[in-house]
């Protein structure tokens, strides 16, 4: 019988002493050890479990998809998610965040309001869910307890359908918003929507005393569209430079405590009823009011004046 030990590339030598059935079994006692050693030193490495490792958890169980780092105290450590973010379908009206919804996508699907409320303590700082309006729900966030959000506008909705916001956990409770988002309840304006007001809107009037020639800058730093006008001396020339198109300029013009100054008239960009440009009041602390809204394919002012406001 031709002896395995022999093929394997032992020495002739050894090979006819392995041919016995005693060394063959030596060898083979041999041979079992060697894979004993080899699975502990496996169990050591992590190939097959974590073993008692310090500072290392205990358990890879429910940590998929996620990073092993050092703690922020260099003590231990843990496991925090990664760039790839899991999905979740949410069809109720009303959610709390759980701990596992870190690092994860929350598609809310129900066409009636939606409430999340964030809970206090619920993830680690450096935590990151993200939420969508999956349909016509808007979803708004609430604080738990002790909670409180960080953001540039104070905005907690959901803009719209297909809209996606996250919540940052910035430690101590203190979590930051971000996204697409929108406030209704908090009388929010937005630009590219159509607003219904339900409270008086005021606007902040430009005033400035004017006399000689007068060149206005509409686009300027705390520039207004309401501008409150006084004539402290004879104006020669009067202009309003880069207009918005589509706005609405509200002018007072406010003859000071002397009176009778004078004004040379409005440059031809400003178009009146008839084709007359108005005359002045003269009279000390007289009041005329002037609304002209501006057009950029004209370049002119369609305007209304009224003498004598009183």
């Amino acid at each position: 019988m031709t002896n395995r030990y022999y093929n394997e590339s032992f020495t002739a030598a050894i090979g006819q002493l392995a041919q016995s059935a005693t060394f063959d079994a030596q060898f083979r006692a041999i041979q079992a050890g060697f894979d004993k050693i080899q699975l502990e030193y496996d169990i050591l490495q992590g190939l097959t479990g974590i073993t008692n490792l310090a500072g290392f958890p205990a358990s890879f169980s429910g940590q998929a998809g996620k990073y092993a780092v050092v703690n922020t105290a260099e003590s231990a450590i843990e496991f925090v998610s990664g760039g790839r973010l899991a999905l979740k379908t949410i069809a109720g009206t009303s959610y709390t965040l759980l701990a596992t919804d870190a690092g994860k996508l929350l598609i809310f699907t129900n066409a009636s309001a939606i409430t999340v409320t964030v809970p206090p303590d619920v993830l680690t700082q450096g935590d990151v869910v993200c939420i969508r309006q999956g349909a016509a729900g808007r979803v708004t966030l609430a604080p738990g307890a002790g909670v409180t959000f960080a953001s540039s506008d104070d905005l907690l909705s959901t803009r719209t359908q297909s809209a996606q916001i996250a919540v940052i956990a910035d430690g101590s409770n203190q979590f930051g918003v971000i996204g697409e988002r929108n406030a209704p309840s908090l009388d929010v304006a937005l630009l590219d929507q159509a607003n219904v007001f339900t409270r008086v809107q005021g606007v902040t009037p430009y005033r400035a005393n004017i006399s000689g020639a007068v060149s206005i800058d509409l686009s300027a730093t705390a520039r207004s569209n309401n501008l409150h006008l006084t004539l402290t001396g004879n104006v020669s020339s009067f202009a309003l430079t880069n207009p918005t198109d589509g706005a609405v300029y509200n002018i007072r013009f406010i003859q000071d405590g002397t009176g009778s100054r004078t004004f040379a008239g409005f440059p031809a960009a400003f178009k009146f009823a008839g084709g007359t440009a108005p005359t002045f009041s003269t009279a000390a602390g007289a009041v005329d009011f002037l609304s002209a809204e501006y057009g950029s394919t004209e370049a002119s002012y369609m305007a209304a004046f009224s003498k004598g406001m009183a």
